[in-house]
């Protein structure tokens, strides 16, 4: 998520400022901006190492069964913690899972 006044423009200035510093890495090409649309979600922060993520997306799993909501898509994370420079014990994670309305 990144704020409105970046734009295509301005993210690719970027990459590319990047890239003269770094040099070739294969993951810049993965780099994109793009809009996501996800409408209705459930979400949860969660605290602690990745690893123990599926036990908080299965909290998520029950809340949302539990409150006549059903799972669409994927979920997707918010990394809010660098893990090269936070405790895994300490690191914080925005977890959102887009939902439908159970009739």
């Amino acid at each position: 998520m990144q704020p409105e006044p970046i734009t295509p423009a301005l993210f690719a200035q970027a990459l590319d400022k990047l890239r003269s510093k770094r040099g070739p890495q294969p993951a810049f090409d993965l780099l994109r901006l793009e809009p996501l649309h996800e409408g209705l979600s459930v979400q949860i922060m969660h605290l602690g190492p990745y690893i123990e993520e599926p036990a908080t997306l299965e909290r998520m799993r029950t809340y949302a069964a539990a409150n006549g909501y059903r799972l669409r898509n994927d979920h997707h994370e918010i990394y809010l913690s660098d893990p090269r420079r936070t405790a895994p014990g300490k690191l914080k994670t925005v977890l959102r899972h887009p939902v439908l309305m159970e009739n």
